[in-house]
């Protein structure tokens, strides 16, 4: 079995007080930059089987450093699905220096991308040309073993939106829409 990593687009919001990234770990049918000679791209549907698997165990970390981890799937607070675009993932960020330093320079725009690091078999790569460039395409990933924040990302042409959602505007704009409504059905049943 061998490793790749790619990297994509996230997003910081915060949520019931707690700073929490969103974002793609992986886009499906996107080519990479160039890496060395050669672009890669994910097929959709790669990711099915290794998010099946009984023995799913995938860590959030800070530019793939297993000493900087911010959320594991075992325990909920990194949570993995599959959609049409790809592999998308939410990490709730822990409160420590970390996490918030992430949130932080995600904040100021400095962070805004994300990645992924899988295992693959050898029978599951094709070589292709396309466009006239040679391209690494993976048609399953055996196993995931990290979805990273990161500085620098395999995909540049990826990025990302800061939103932040304080639990007590969200509550205002509520109140705010329901009198707004209330309002409307006064002034039609007079």
């Amino acid at each position: 079995m061998e490793r790749v990593v790619f990297s994509n687009q996230i997003k910081l919001s915060e949520d019931q007080g707690k700073n929490v990234v969103t974002g793609y770990a992986a886009l499906y049918d996107v080519l990479s930059d160039d890496l060395g000679g050669y672009k890669a791209r994910i097929e959709r549907g790669a990711f099915s089987e290794a998010l099946q698997s009984p023995s799913l165990d995938v860590r959030c970390l800070f530019n793939h450093s297993r000493d900087h981890v911010l959320g594991r799937s075992t325990n909920g607070t990194l949570i993995l699905s599959e959609d049409e675009n790809g592999l998308k993932y939410t990490v709730i960020l822990p409160e420590t220096t970390l996490g918030k330093d992430i949130a932080v320079l995600m904040q100021r725009g400095d962070i805004s991308q994300s990645s992924i690091g899988f295992n693959y078999l050898p029978k599951d790569v094709k070589w292709e040309t396309i466009d006239g460039e040679r391209v690494q395409s993976f048609s399953v990933c055996e196993e995931i073993f990290d979805v990273s924040v990161v500085t620098v990302p395999a995909f540049s042409d990826t990025s990302a939106v800061i939103q932040k959602f304080e639990k007590e505007e969200r509550t205002k704009r509520e109140l705010k829409l329901r009198m707004m409504a209330n309002r409307v059905r006064l002034a039609l049943s007079v």
